[in-house]
């Protein structure tokens, strides 16, 4: 069933939680979805949540932005009071929460219009039951799914928009690299973290085997939070570009994507760089290099959200052929998935459908909420 829409307007309150930095890529999926054709139909109001504000949610453009400082245990006892507040004030008919840890919030604040979007990520058991519930993953959906965690589900994989270059940067990049004609670059854009260990080494590692393979190869990784132990310099030649940077490069990185040839990555930054019909390669659970993203290895990516939990094992001298091979077929195609799978403004649509058919929240506190509770003053304390 569905609530009836007939004199209600389009007042839609996106709920965030920010226990970290206050980047990262649901972030960047509330600015798509928010920057999309749809906020010609809807009204927008966002409510961040946490330890730390955003700068990526503070530069949307919306109908009102408020951020819930969290310094003690004690501040989340107002939340609710605050949440209801913003309610009122700005007659929100739908509540959109984008962190499961803060669902309750969306139920007890009397607004009977909710849905949940989980950006991805490995499946938790901690997890609300929920009525309106999108995944951008069929990892997830399948997990969710057997919980029973909610009525409605949707599959919708992560979106962006399409973006201009920053042609500033890229040619200030290509100076600091020392950048020539036959170079071959490949970028990698990453949290410079123990997270990414993995995926960074590699990315070295790949730009090495291209190298021994008379490519002349480069690789630039740009990142920030700096923690040098997770590189093995073991690794390191002269083809390794580091550039550091807490503003000037990583701040709407996508925006140089296009200084390179091959783009290295997870997530929408791989979806950002098919924008640009990069050949892209993406990290695995499996596989010791990262794996070359193509028609056979695309629906397994999709399935996992191009994260490193993808089950794809190659052999390593396998890998470097297939990169070779399609930087000299020029036969890439990453444009069309972009076109066909990435493009938000190909699910505009889809959303309004979702936002116009929920089914309607149960107002009641319960044990579940209870759980939900108990588990967000868990991690809240976990931050403080």
């Amino acid at each position: 069933m569905s609530i009836n829409q007939e004199n209600m307007e389009n007042n839609i309150l996106v709920i965030v939680l920010t226990l970290s930095n206050g980047v990262g890529g649901h972030y960047y999926s509330i600015s798509a979805l928010m920057n999309s054709s749809i906020k010609k139909k809807y009204n927008f109001s966002i409510v961040n949540i946490g330890i730390n504000d955003s700068k990526i949610l503070k530069d949307i453009n919306c109908s009102s932005y408020d951020y819930l400082k969290i310094e003690k245990i004690n501040d989340t006892l107002e939340l609710l009071k605050e949440i209801k507040k913003i309610v009122r004030r700005q007659k929100i008919d739908i509540i959109h929460c984008f962190n499961e840890q803060i669902y309750w919030l969306s139920v007890m604040s009397g607004v009977r219009r909710n849905i949940l979007t989980k950006c991805g990520g490995q499946n938790v058991k901690h997890f609300p039951k929920v009525e309106n519930l999108i995944l951008f993953s069929n990892e997830n959906l399948s997990y969710y799914k057997k919980l029973s965690s909610s009525q409605n589900y949707f599959l919708i994989p992560n979106r962006v928009l399409p973006f201009q270059n920053d042609n500033k940067r890229i040619e200030r990049l290509k100076s600091l690299i020392g950048y020539q004609k036959e170079d071959i670059i490949l970028l990698k854009i990453a949290r410079i973290t123990k997270f990414y260990k993995k995926s960074i080494n590699e990315s070295i590692k790949i730009t090495n085997s291209l190298n021994e393979n008379n490519i002349k190869a480069k690789l630039i990784l740009i990142g920030s939070e700096v923690d040098s132990d997770i590189i093995d310099t073991s690794l390191l030649q002269n083809n390794v570009h580091f550039i550091f940077s807490d503003d000037e490069f990583t701040h709407n990185a996508k925006e140089i994507i296009d200084i390179c040839d091959i783009y290295i990555g997870t997530g929408r930054g791989i979806m950002e760089a098919s924008s640009k019909n990069k050949i892209i390669l993406g990290s695995t659970s499996e596989s010791n290099l990262p794996v070359l993203v193509n028609e056979d290895t695309l629906p397994t990516f999709m399935e996992y959200n191009f994260s490193e939990r993808v089950p794809i094992k190659i052999e390593e001298e396998a890998i470097s052929k297939q990169i070779i091979s399609a930087l000299f077929d020029k036969k890439n195609n990453s444009k069309v998935w972009f076109d066909k799978y990435f493009d938000i403004e190909k699910v505009v649509d889809v959303y309004d459908n979702i936002y116009s058919n929920l089914v309607p929240t149960i107002n009641k506190f319960n044990i579940k909420l209870l759980k939900n509770f108990l588990h967000f003053i868990y991690q809240i304390n976990k931050c403080i």
